[in-house]
């Protein structure tokens, strides 16, 4: 039995690359989205000896954190990955006590609380009489901005200008790797206008 021409069909149209779009079609084989684990079962019958193919959308959510990661980083100067991790978890608890930043394994790192407000990251909100194990702490507008600014590339409402002088994938220091971060990052853009349902209007409410 011959097969008939493939078929693929809702977002994995818009996702899927041309390439890959031309491997499946040389193939003759089917891409549906699919929740039902019935179907996902059916990949093929004598029936019908196309291969059924199944794309699960979302959960990509973190698709471009390979390269907006780096990027926030090297725009805001963070030195390593971990200050950025410090303050992913503090944000959405906005105060805090020294009992409650103990919890995170910073020492190790040779990250104290006194580190991250030498750096910015952190300051006193609440002075306490009794002293600072007692004081309220809150992340500063930097680091609200850095948090802010993570999530929003991430989910595509703010994208990057290639050639913005802000831009660490495009100044003097740059170097191969960079160039192909700016290549993901023109992607990223692009499927913000070519498939702007993919991407949120906001993320959160900040």
């Amino acid at each position: 039995m011959n097969k008939t021409k493939s078929k693929i069909v809702g977002v994995a149209k818009e996702v899927l690359s041309e390439k890959t779009i031309s491997v499946v079609e040389e193939h003759r084989d089917d891409i549906k989205t699919s929740t039902q684990s019935e179907y996902a079962k059916a990949k093929y019958s004598r029936k019908n000896e196309k291969q059924k193919l199944i794309f699960t959308s979302g959960r990509d959510l973190l698709q471009f954190n390979i390269v907006v990661r780096p990027y926030i980083l090297r725009k805001h100067r963070i030195k390593s990955n971990f200050e950025l991790d410090i303050l992913l978890y503090l944000f959405p608890i906005q105060y805090f006590t020294r009992r409650d930043f103990k919890v995170l394994p910073t020492v190790n790192e040779g990250y104290h609380l006194n580190t991250l407000i030498d750096l910015n990251y952190i300051e006193v909100v609440v002075h306490h009489h009794s002293g600072a194990n007692s004081n309220l702490y809150g992340l500063t507008d930097r680091a609200k901005k850095i948090v802010k600014e993570y999530y929003e590339y991430l989910s595509g409402e703010k994208t990057v200008n290639p050639s913005s002088y802000t831009n660490p994938f495009a100044d003097n220091e740059a170097n191969k790797v960079d160039g192909l971060r700016q290549k993901l990052l023109n992607k990223l853009t692009r499927q913000t206008k070519t498939q702007p349902s993919l991407f949120r209007k906001s993320l959160y409410d900040f």
